[in-house]
């Protein structure tokens, strides 16, 4: 669910992609979106390797496809067969995280089933928001034993020559490692 500067997946924009929650304003008052939210942070602070392929704009119908790993407290991007370093480091993707919250409107998060993905049981929840870069719908698939992101599906409007992308992103948590010889 990310929009303005995007943090955790950037070194291509695909990389900003994966930990795409929304908006402040609704947290306080919406208990559907803080559980987006909050799984979006424990997804930033958690081990995790996530799988992107993002479509449409500027990345065409064949697509883009980005591997982000994030590992104490450090991100990993893998664009075009090779791995880099993200000069951002956790604390600065969530306080940028929490920047895009703040300029986040018309935000909507809504509990639509539950499910399981690889077998294990998820909420899934859809949510629109917009900023003024972009708007977005996702669906996000949310562990209900551990209460982070298994999956997402977003389709954002940049808008103008950028248009519409679609972003998939499965997410793993096992076996986590930093890649091989990326300092």
């Amino acid at each position: 669910m990310r929009s303005p500067r995007c943090t955790s997946m950037s070194v291509a924009a695909a990389a900003a992609v994966a930990l795409i929650p929304i908006a402040t304003h609704a947290l306080a008052e919406d208990a559907t979106c803080a559980s987006v939210f909050n799984a979006g942070e424990r997804t930033m602070q958690t081990p995790n390797h996530q799988y992107a392929t993002q479509t449409g704009g500027p990345y065409g119908a064949q697509g883009k496809h980005v591997e982000t790993i994030h590992l104490d407290g450090v991100s990993y991007i893998q664009v075009d067969g090779r791995w880099h370093k993200s000069p951002l480091d956790r604390q600065a993707m969530m306080t940028q995280e929490r920047e895009n919250r703040r300029n986040a409107r018309n935000v909507h998060c809504e509990h639509l089933r539950d499910e399981a993905i690889d077998g294990e049981a998820a909420a899934v929840f859809s949510t629109h928001y917009e900023n003024d870069v972009a708007k977005t719908d996702s669906l996000t698939w949310i562990s209900k034993r551990s209460g982070v992101y298994l999956r997402q599906e977003l389709d954002m409007n940049l808008g103008g020559l950028l248009g519409k992308t679609h972003t998939s992103i499965r997410t793993s948590y096992a076996g986590v490692q930093a890649p091989a010889g990326v300092k």
